[in-house]
């Protein structure tokens, strides 16, 4: 039987990223992220998340940049008392374009080695 993290398309990193409502300059309201991919992110929230609900975000970039995206709520669980927030949220990104996945990028896990690639110690590995 196939687990939740062998059904994924694109590889997570575990990273905590500060993410807003658009324009939102109070950072009582400022949430944080669980993870992060190309695909999507985990964020955690204070507020109950609909599935199927589209979200306006933005995402600060460690350029100090913001990255405005749009998502969709894939699922939401209520989580324990005394946890940092009282939901995690699973969302996924809707119409990234290419020049927006780019500026996401530092933020995404690197891309897994091909068989080919070289080691630092400078051999080519053949897996």
């Amino acid at each position: 039987m196939a687990t939740f993290s062998d059904r994924r398309v694109f590889p997570r990193r575990d990273l905590l990223v500060s993410v807003r409502p658009p324009g939102e300059v109070a950072s009582d309201r400022w949430m944080s992220t669980r993870d992060v991919s190309a695909g999507g992110m985990r964020l955690l929230s204070d507020t109950a998340l609909v599935k199927g609900d589209h979200l306006e975000l933005e995402v600060l970039l460690p350029d100090s940049s913001w990255l405005r995206v749009t998502t969709k709520v894939a699922w939401s669980v209520k989580l324990d008392v005394g946890s940092t927030a009282e939901y995690e949220v699973g969302l996924r990104f809707v119409e990234l374009t290419p020049a927006d996945l780019e500026r996401l990028n530092p933020l995404l896990p690197p891309p897994p080695p091909g068989p080919f690639d070289t080691h630092p110690d400078g051999y080519v590995r053949h897996s």
